[in-house]
């Protein structure tokens, strides 16, 4: 038998630590005085928006309770509870000031906040439709539906990734049309020159790259002769080969 189950959040203090997290969201400076506000004011919030007319802790959990068994699409609850559980930290909390987010993954100019919105829908319908197992025909509609907007989403990451190029093309005016694009297009674009080969003292000419970098190291980096050390260079080395007797070869 299926049950639903109510979520509890548990809100405290927060210590700082000298790291930089991917923190998504508003994050909220916490102290014992404005805990015992957030409490009147969650609930206050929770039983408006649920319409319990129960503000007590206690009454109030026994009546959402009894609403979430009742209702056929638990989504909407837990989305009005998060609606709630905002509201009232805004309330209640001051925010911190935005600092420097850390990404694992690599930007694109392109992404929007669409996107990213788009992508959390799906993923929870992915989620949803797998987790439903008591019901085929209910995980059937719930898996055409996660189909229906990954397909949607995928033409919008389409569409948003040839937009740039599409801004850039209306840049050519109709009396110069020899701008980058033309030139990209006709393959006339100068292109960097790689480095390739180098004449010696002697008349020769390097191989290849790998010859020619190699020239220039030991052209660049003399070799460290000890003949022609001076006597101020002879005293460091003393020095750091009594300091580091392991690096002595």
């Amino acid at each position: 038998m299926f049950h639903h189950n109510i979520i509890k959040f548990s809100i405290g203090h927060d210590t700082y630590h000298d790291t930089e997290y991917n923190h998504n969201g508003h994050r909220y400076v916490v102290t014992d005085e404005n805990l015992k506000k957030f409490d009147n004011n969650l609930s206050r919030i929770v039983a408006m928006k649920f319409r319990t007319g129960q503000e007590d802790s206690l009454n109030l959990d026994r009546d959402l309770a009894s609403q979430v068994k009742e209702l056929n699409d638990i989504e909407s609850a837990v989305d009005l509870f998060q609606e709630a559980l905002m509201s009232a930290c805004n309330k209640s909390f001051k925010k911190l000031r935005a600092t420097k987010i850390t990404t694992k993954y690599k930007s694109v100019t392109w992404w929007t906040e669409k996107l990213t919105l788009m992508r959390k829908r799906i993923n929870a319908l992915r989620r949803r439709y797998q987790r439903t197992t008591y019901n085929d025909e209910l995980r059937d509609s719930r898996k055409n539906q996660y189909h229906v907007e990954k397909t949607k989403y995928q033409a919008a990451i389409k569409r948003e990734k040839i937009k740039p190029w599409k801004e850039y093309c209306k840049l050519t005016s109709d009396t110069n049309p020899s701008n980058a694009v033309y030139k990209i297009a006709s393959n006339k674009v100068k292109r960097s020159q790689n480095l390739s080969t180098l004449q010696k003292p002697d008349g020769s000419i390097t191989t290849d790259i790998n010859d020619t970098v190699t020239y220039m190291l030991d052209y660049l980096i003399t070799k460290d002769k000890e003949d022609s050390n001076t006597g101020y260079h002879k005293t460091i080395k003393n020095t750091d080969r009594t300091a580091h007797p392991d690096s002595r070869r």
